[in-house]
């Protein structure tokens, strides 16, 4: 399996206070930090003994440190369970640059998830909303999006490719200060928080296979017992 540059487990162990350790190759200069009283639970996970709980009522989050982008490719995976109801501008995640202006991320709109890319107040959302399935329903989902150097998109939701797209644009290869675990970028409108959790949050510098795809849902399919 590809190392991850950015891997947080949310167990038990890797939570020291506000600090979350980060148990991927970039190492603890990359720990995330938990806001307004952000914590893990062991009675709401998929792998392992925890996962991170975010009330939206109590404006939580999660920081990390700026990090660099590759040239390379770029695949994010997790789980999460949502009970955000059917607000707008909820974050999954939210990463990005602040010269130049880009955010890239995952968000749900109205109970939909959404994969987009903005550059200053041009954004690309193209047409990846998983229709017909309100994720506002407090079930856990697996969730990896992959975009390749020359702009190629694909989603995959437990395991399985959803959409794919071509042409959609590739993140700035360089440091990004501006990075956000549910909720949405200051610099992108209303503030708005995710109410749910979120468990097994990866970052890889490469385009993941659909086979490693498989291989990182498997792992949280057999724990849950789905």
């Amino acid at each position: 399996m590809t190392i991850a540059f950015l891997y947080y487990s949310f167990d038990t162990s890797t939570v020291s206070g506000t600090s979350v350790a980060n148990l991927g190759s970039g190492g603890s200069a990359y720990n995330a930090v938990l806001i307004s009283g952000a914590s893990v639970s062991t009675s709401t996970k998929v792998v392992g003994n925890a996962a991170l709980l975010l009330v939206s009522a109590s404006s939580q989050y999660v920081t990390i440190p700026t990090f660099p982008t590759s040239s390379q490719g770029l695949s994010i995976s997790l789980w999460f369970q949502s009970t955000s109801s059917n607000s707008i501008n909820v974050r999954l995640f939210d990463f990005g640059t602040l010269n130049p202006q880009e955010s890239f991320g995952i968000g749900i709109n109205s109970g939909l998830l959404r994969a987009f890319r903005c550059v200053s107040t041009t954004c690309v959302f193209p047409n990846s909303e998983f229709l017909y399935l309100n994720v506002n329903d407090g079930l856990w989902r697996h969730l990896v999006w992959t975009m390749s150097p020359t702009g190629d998109w694909y989603t995959y939701l437990n395991g399985l490719i959803f959409s794919s797209y071509s042409g959609q644009g590739y993140v700035v290869p360089a440091s990004h200060p501006d990075n956000y675990v549910g909720k949405v970028a200051a610099t992108w409108g209303t503030i708005t928080y995710l109410n749910g959790a979120i468990d097994e949050f990866f970052l890889f510098q490469s385009v993941l296979t659909p086979s490693q795809v498989q291989t990182l849902h498997q792992k949280g399919k057999y724990e849950i017992a789905i």
